[in-house]
């Protein structure tokens, strides 16, 4: 920051010097003594308190006093240090001095209340002559001063601090001057009255733009239509001197910007400014400057994150944010508009004329629709427009490509497919309402060249359902609606049971069981299966407790999870906190994740398995079979156990021909080191067939169906060697 030519002017105020006694003759002899004392150029302000009660007073109501000459033994014997208590702890008068006076030295306090209540000096009265009493009191003021001054710096700092981080998370320029505004005061320790102008480059005082004043100065867009001459003539005095300007009650102040740029926040007080160096002002300023040109770099990310360069309209991003302010608010059309065959125009013309061909593309359609409309780009030759409604007297759409777009120099014709949709608000989602534009314009695309479609009814009507599903999920646990079944899982050599799977059930508000395959995908993609998880995660444990504490301790309790969960949070955090709050060790619980998701994940997915494989849980893998396997990916996870997929279960039929697949499946498994267990075993056969294949667990309606709790209960102790009821 540039040095200010502007000097520092400060208003000489007294010393302020409290006298505690309760001997008039004493305040007489003290007033006289001190007439006419000036100590470090300034004069002394005496006042007199008769009474412990009435010194507490006098430091309730006054702010700066820099020396107690306290009497030890008024009222009692220990008045005086009674009065020291109240103003070092109830008080917190930590920088003013106190000088002990007494008539009676027997009463003299010892070292450790010396250096317990900071007590600068103590005198007997006969002591305390002139000479005795200035230097005593030109001790204690000069190290008053030094404290004051570094509790205001501190105090500053502080607030410097405070303000500049607040500033700094604010979204762009108008929001800081603003924010400047109302928070200069912290620092600067009054209440101050402040503007704040945007100083161009090469700027002339026309050209200062007010962002931020007074609410009389609203009126005022610039520094000319300012009324307030005093506050234009520093503003523009800062602004050509990029410096730092301090008066007694007044600053102003150089803030700069990125580009040659800069702010003026010119701010006065009523009373004198805290008594802040200028050195302290410059930490200020170049605080602000960094706070600033923070805000100016979020806007232009947010610019970057929110615009497109070409065209100038908002983006997808963009779309997507306002289409989750407008529908929970009112009915809304979304029409999509795509160019047919733009990259064979790209093609033959060049992307600089496809690159004119859209913006004129984009401004016809502003042209037709108004700038009421939300208009985004949210393809490389697709545009977004959402508006209240297009009635029957409203923009045709269709008329967009009637005429030829100029290119250069050439005439271009073009067609484009619109895909329209009727939003009606409420629980939709924005990308919902995207995707539902996106089917209309497949469906006008399929029409031919220039197609117009809007949503179909029967699409609608599908997304409406999984609204209403949606709907009624999300209210299911507070009604109780969801439930857990357990399906056991044993051991295929022995038939000892040795694991259960929790299974998700609902049970609908009208008594209906809805079924999974049903619900789970809906929650799933609006992203409430992370707290149903986590539900599901909980009871689970605690229905393996229940099981643990009636005698079947040998038991794993399986668990499935989303890809939702591990992305979502910190899902290892919530596994560790579950198991603590259920105080079971983790090698009983087994997370089961799907063979997709398994060999498809990212290595974000993978660093979140191997810290869950850290806690100590096991890890299966589901429907195994089923995906589009790699297996030098399931090689590199740190996975326990593979569950064959039921589909390959159901066609084992004892002969080697039907059984190679399974075959093959269960020799990867053992390969990698992983325990194998076949899903869906309904018949003896089945079970004959995995045994021979070497299969390690079954699980499936051969030994039993999934069952709430109580009946597995009743069923693990109907089974051979269960603990007794």
């Amino acid at each position: 920051m540039p040095e200010s030519d502007a000097g520092e002017v400060r208003a000489v105020s007294p010393w302020t010097v409290l006298v505690v006694d309760d001997d008039p003759e004493v305040h007489e002899s003290t007033t006289f003594a001190l007439r006419d004392v000036e100590i470090l150029g300034r004069p002394l302000r005496l006042l007199h308190a008769y009474s412990a009660a009435e010194s507490l007073a006098v430091l309730q109501r006054e702010s700066q006093v820099a020396v107690i000459l306290l009497d030890v033994v008024m009222e009692t014997v220990s008045a005086g240090l009674d009065v020291i208590e109240e103003i070092r702890g109830r008080l917190g008068l930590q920088d003013t001095r106190i000088i002990l006076r007494t008539g009676q030295p027997g009463f003299a306090p010892d070292e450790r209340t010396v250096a317990a209540y900071d007590i600068n000096d103590y005198r007997t009265k006969s002591e305390l002559t002139r000479a005795k009493l200035f230097v005593a009191l030109f001790t204690a003021i000069r190290a008053y001063d030094q404290l004051h001054q570094g509790l205001t710096q501190r105090h500053f700092l502080q607030g410097t601090l405070d303000l500049t981080s607040r500033l700094s998370s604010l979204p762009d320029l108008a929001h800081f001057a603003r924010g400047l505004v109302a928070g200069l005061e912290q620092p600067l320790g009054v209440p101050v009255q402040a503007h704040v102008f945007e100083v161009p480059p090469g700027a002339l005082p026309a050209d200062l733009r007010l962002l931020a004043g007074p609410p009389e100065a609203a009126a005022a867009a610039t520094l000319a239509g300012l009324s307030d001459a005093w506050c234009a003539a520093r503003a523009w005095q800062c602004a050509a001197s990029r410096g730092i300007c301090m008066e007694t009650n007044s600053l102003a102040a150089w803030i700069g910007l990125p580009g040659e740029r800069g702010l003026v926040v010119v701010a006065r007080a009523q009373k004198p400014v805290a008594n802040v160096s200028l050195q302290l002002m410059e930490v200020l300023c170049r605080n602000l400057d960094l706070s600033a040109s923070t805000v100016v770099l979020s806007e232009h990310l947010r610019l970057l994150a929110y615009f497109d360069p070409l065209l100038g309209l908002p983006n997808r991003t963009a779309l997507l944010e306002e289409l989750a302010r407008r529908l929970p608010e009112r009915p809304a059309v979304l029409a999509l508009l795509d160019i047919d065959g733009f990259a064979g125009i790209n093609d033959m013309f060049g992307d600089d004329c496809g690159d004119q061909l859209l913006q004129a593309f984009a401004a016809r359609v502003r042209a037709l629709v108004g700038d009421e409309a939300f208009l985004a780009r949210t393809g490389s030759d697709q545009l977004a427009l959402l508006t209240d409604g297009l009635p029957a007297g409203g923009p045709d759409l269709c008329e967009l490509c009637r005429e030829p777009f100029q290119v250069g120099q050439e005439p271009v014709r073009i067609t484009a497919g619109i895909g329209l949709v009727q939003l009606f608000g409420g629980t939709m989602l924005p990308a919902q309402a995207l995707q539902q534009a996106s089917l209309a314009l497949k469906r006008a695309k399929d029409q031919g060249r220039g197609g117009t479609a809007w949503f179909d009814a029967d699409y609608e009507a599908n997304a409406r359902a999984r609204m209403q599903l949606l709907q009624a999920f999300a209210d299911a646990p507070t009604r109780e609606q969801l439930s857990l079944a357990f399906q056991p899982q044993w051991d295929i050599a022995s038939g000892r049971i040795c694991g259960v799977e929790a299974l998700l059930r609902w049970r609908d508000a009208s008594g209906t069981m809805v079924p999974p395959d049903r619900f789970i995908p809906v929650i799933e993609s609006a992203g409430l299966i992370v707290e149903t998880g986590e539900w599901v995660l909980r009871t689970a444990l605690q229905a393996l407790l229940t099981l643990r504490e009636a005698g079947w301790a040998d038991l794993r309790m399986g668990v499935n999870v989303s890809v939702l969960q591990l992305q979502a949070g910190d899902f290892v955090g919530t596994v560790r906190q579950a198991l603590a709050d259920s105080g079971l060790p983790a090698q009983v619980l087994e997370l089961e994740i799907t063979e997709s998701l398994a060999v498809t994940g990212e290595a974000q997915l993978l660093d979140t398995l191997h810290a869950l494989k850290g806690l100590g849980v096991s890890l299966a893998i589901d429907d195994f079979g089923t995906g589009y396997s790699s297996l030098s990916y399931l090689d590199r996870m740190p996975v326990d156990r593979v569950k064959i997929d039921r589909s390959f279960t159901r066609g084992l039929r004892g002969d080697g021909r039907s059984n190679r697949i399974a075959e093959l499946m269960v020799s990867i498994g053992h390969h990698l080191d992983m325990r194998v267990l076949a899903e869906g075993i309904e018949t003896p056969e089945q079970a004959q067939a995995l045994a021979a294949l070497g299969c390690d667990e079954g699980q499936g309606y051969l030994r039993a169906r999934p069952m709430p709790l109580v009946e597995l209960q009743a069923w693990l102790r109907a089974q051979a060697g269960g603990p007794a009821a």
